[in-house]
């Protein structure tokens, strides 16, 4: 047989993901992009010696080199974000076996519980087996689209194997096998010109080369059921075939969904970024002065000719409004007035808004007649981005023994303090349209309240809601929508270039150290 050269353009990466109890739970196929990397190297220990000169005039230098143990493998590759829609309702992302490891989840609902080959379909949740699951609900939502955190609090986290499969010489494709992998980190940025793109790095136990080990046969014939021409499976007992269980005649394909569509992939330009204030009393957002108030069902409040910034579904705090006690069957200050439940809930014009109460619109028919005052705040400020980026680190750290005289391999990687966090860029924008000169939420108004003595420097830790819509808000189009419930933000400083911008970076937590809250995701997708 002639020498075979391998090219990175023909690599393909399948994942599968076992239980903690040692099941397979599945194999996913994930499209991965140009600069991938794995590597493994070893810890060695150097001896040097050095000695003055003898009686003889010798002086003795010399080394020695010894291999203590095999380092822990370290891989990275970078897919597209691409939401898609199966089965009419589900949503799914083309990696979302790695988005479910990294947030617990060790389980494919129907997969294998037992040696049985897997019963599994894709239309299934992803959770934490019941033996020690913090909560009954899934990590992984597929018909909502949802992914939570609930159950990242782990010493250890969920086993992946990667396949890195090169299929340059179709005959003979070379498969490269990292067992116990670890999802350490994903980190997501937004460059205005790209597509979505997530880049995922993390440790595995050890790289094995399968084909060079006799483990890899392509399918030629009739040799396994059910299989096509071309087909990659592992032909070994002990391991997961690339398309095969453990019956050597049972044929199991790889999760594609996704894959192959051209209509997932989402553009970086049309992501937005919402940020909530959960401290209004200093950081107000948009804020304003109300002119009038109908007695209807739902009432319309009126913010006079200047434009009110609201959008529907936004919180907005209400006080000083005044009522004339007309005897109504209920008091209109009192209903609005220090409210915390309202939000938003439309905006006929730019300078007319309805709210409702607890998710209820506010009918003001029966209730006194408005007279005057009233002001507004929502603690909202948005921002059109120039740039960003996500970080979800686990800050993993693989185990490796130090035993003398043996060469140690890699045990089981634990996790550290979990890190989330990012930064972005905006530019510096005045807006003067506020109602009475108030705050509209824009970018020099959060850097402004920030940096007030008496508002934004009177919290130790700011309290921001903070959502970042990757793909925008049109529900054709596929996005992701990005949200950490509390999150502490930097002063923003200043970029000084052609357009003056403002870059600050953030750090999500959460109050309760017990309960992990710091992060979700929604997802959603688009019908191949």
């Amino acid at each position: 047989m002639a020498d075979k050269l391998y090219f990175s353009r023909d690599a393909k990466l399948y994942v599968e993901l076992t239980s903690n109890a040692g099941y397979n739970q599945g194999l996913w196929e994930v499209p991965i992009l140009d600069g991938f990397s794995f590597s493994q190297s070893t810890n060695q220990t150097e001896i040097g010696l050095t000695e003055m000169e003898s009686t003889a005039g010798i002086s003795r230098r010399g080394r020695r080199l010894f291999t203590d143990s095999l380092a822990p493998a370290e891989w990275s590759f970078s897919t597209y974000i691409r939401p898609t829609i199966k089965s009419s309702s589900n949503n799914y992302l083309v990696d979302e076996v790695l988005w479910a490891a990294m947030a617990g989840a060790d389980t494919h609902e129907s997969a294998q519980s037992a040696g049985n080959a897997a019963t599994t379909t894709e239309s299934v949740d992803f959770f934490r087996n019941t033996s020690d699951s913090a909560t009954s609900a899934p990590v992984m939502d597929v018909s909502a689209g949802t992914l939570n955190f609930s159950e990242s609090n782990r010493s250890t986290l969920p086993k992946l194997t990667l396949y890195f499969v090169f299929e340059t010489d179709t005959t003979n494709p070379m498969v490269y096998k990292l067992s116990n992998a670890i999802v350490n980190e994903c980190s997501i940025d937004f460059d205005i010109d790209g597509i979505a793109t997530a880049n995922w790095s993390g440790f595995a136990k050890e790289i094995e080369d399968m084909k060079t080990a006799g483990k890899v046969t392509v399918q030629s014939g009739s040799t396994i059921s059910g299989a096509t021409a071309g087909d990659v499976f592992l032909d070994n007992a002990a391991d997961l075939r690339l398309g095969v269980a453990t019956g050597a005649t049972t044929l199991i394909q790889a999760y594609r969904t996704g894959v192959t569509s051209t209509k997932n992939f989402i553009r970086n330009r049309l992501t937005q970024l919402e940020v909530k204030g959960n401290n209004r009393d200093v950081l107000p957002g948009a804020a304003g002065s109300i002119s009038a108030l109908t007695n209807a069902s739902p009432g319309v409040f009126t913010t006079g000719t200047t434009p009110h910034n609201l959008k529907v579904g936004d919180p907005i705090f209400i006080e000083g409004l005044v009522d004339d006690g007309s005897g109504g069957t209920g008091t209109l200050a009192t209903a609005v007035n220090g409210v915390d439940t309202l939000t938003v809930n439309t905006v006929p014009t730019g300078t007319t808004f309805t709210v409702a109460v607890s998710g209820t619109a506010l009918n003001t028919t029966t209730l006194d007649t408005y007279v005057s005052g009233g002001t507004f705040k929502t603690g909202v400020y948005r921002f059109t981005l120039t740039g960003g980026n996500i970080t979800i680190s686990n800050n993993i750290t693989y185990l490796v023994p130090e035993e003398l005289g043996i060469i140690n391999k890699p045990v089981e990687g634990v996790t550290g303090a979990r890190a989330i966090g990012g930064n972005f860029t905006c530019y510096l924008v005045f807006d003067d349209d506020g109602v009475d000169g108030t705050n509209t939420g824009s970018s020099a108004d959060f850097c402004s309240d920030l940096v007030n003595p008496t508002a934004g420097l009177t919290k130790v830790v700011n309290d921001f809601d903070v959502t970042f819509k990757v793909g925008g808000t049109v529900s054709t189009e596929p996005r992701v929508d990005f949200n950490f419930p509390k999150v502490h933000i930097d002063v923003p400083s200043h970029t000084i270039e052609d357009v003056i911008s403002l870059e600050t970076n953030f750090g999500a937590y959460t109050n309760d150290f017990d309960t992990v809250n710091e992060f979700n995701v929604t997802v959603h997708g688009v019908t191949p």
